[in-house]
This record gives structure tokens, sequence and C-alpha cells, in this order.
């Protein structure tokens, strides 16, 4: 993964959904810059080349959404298979602590996404529904000690 990879004929192949700091621990520091993004990697990966980056509006260590550039979709799925479930005893939110602040922030994510639609937003009335679900299930898993 220390050579630099041809970028070349890549395009999105889907996301991959982790915290910044979980993947400088897997990946390093953000290795390319491009003007566009705050933080990207591109990383020889064993299924050829693949280039995380984040497209969205928030900084990059609050992201938590990344987009995967490939020439395939095995790039991609071999960089999520290296990032560590985030809530699992190795995780760095591995305390009902850090669960817990985890939990509230994706909530408080959702949130706010929500409070910057209106309502003729293409999915304004229920766009957000399972983003909702899953922060608040995951609130409540942690709030009750089983998770």
């Amino acid at each position: 993964m220390t050579e630099t990879p041809d970028l070349t004929g890549m395009t999105l192949q889907g996301y991959l959904f982790a915290y910044y700091r979980a993947l400088v621990a897997v990946f390093g520091e953000p290795t390319v810059s491009d003007g566009k993004t705050e933080a990207r990697w591109a990383i020889n990966t064993p299924h050829g080349p693949v280039i995380i980056y984040n497209r969205s509006d928030l900084p990059a260590t609050e992201a938590i959404s990344w987009a995967l550039d490939a020439r395939n979709l095995s790039p991609g799925i071999w960089a999520n298979n290296q990032i560590p479930d985030p809530y699992g005893p190795d995780g760095p939110y591995g305390s009902k602590e850090d669960k817990l602040r985890a939990a509230l922030l994706e909530l408080a994510g959702a949130f706010e996404r929500d409070a910057a639609s209106t309502p003729g937003d293409a999915g304004y009335s229920d766009g957000f529904a399972d983003a909702y679900a899953a922060a608040a299930s995951r609130l409540r898993a942690t709030l009750e000690g089983n998770s």
C-alpha cells in the first residue's frame, strides 16, 4: 500500500461508512490532496487501486460517509473489510461512554440533515426515517446497557 497507485479510469463504485479516526488508524493520514476534498486516500489493494474521499460539506473529522472510486467493486469491498466495527469490542467506540457519544452524534446529524431539508426536497417526508431508526435503536441499546 506504499506505492502510488495508477488512478486513471476510476469511477464511483460505492461508499464506506466509518469515522475519520478509524480510516486514519487503518490507512494512515490522508495521502492525496486534490484541492476538492479535505481528506483523500489513494490505496493499492490486492484487487486494484481505490480512492477514499469525503464528498460532504462536513469537516473530514466529522464525516462518516466516504466515497469509493475504483475500476470495479472489489477494491471498495476490500477497503470496507479493513475497517473494524466501530461498536465492536476492538472498535474505537468500545466503551459505553464512547458508544453513547457516537450514537448521540449520529442522531444529531440525522436531525441536522432533516432540519436542513425543506418540504419540496425529494424524500423530505421520510428520507431520514432509516437514519433516525438506526441511530435511535443504537442509542436505546446503549442506554439500556444491551450493547
